[in-house]
């Protein structure tokens, strides 16, 4: 996955002057919101803002924000919603 160049900038922001105790966090949060992305992509038949109609399984419905606490410290990430079901992957 690659991050785009908004997303790239960002972490290079927070590299700059960062220590790796703020970096690493925002660098694990980052991946996990990644991996939910490609998931519902994935579950939807769709990217984000995707128009294609005759692909589609389902669609997007927003997001609900959850802590997740891991080694690294509490990342908080927004879990995609799909049409279908309550959250992705459920």
């Amino acid at each position: 996955m690659t991050l785009s160049h908004s997303g790239a900038s960002e972490l290079a922001q927070l590299m700059d002057g960062t220590t790796a105790g703020a970096l690493i966090p925002e660098i694990v949060r980052r991946g996990f919101q990644d991996l939910l992305e490609a998931e519902v992509s994935a579950l939807t038949g769709a990217q984000l803002h995707e128009r294609c109609p005759d692909q589609r399984s389902t669609h997007r419905n927003g997001y609900r924000r959850r802590l997740l606490t891991t080694q690294v410290g509490d990342l908080t990430l927004a879990i995609p919603l799909d049409r279908r079901s309550s959250a992705c992957g459920n």
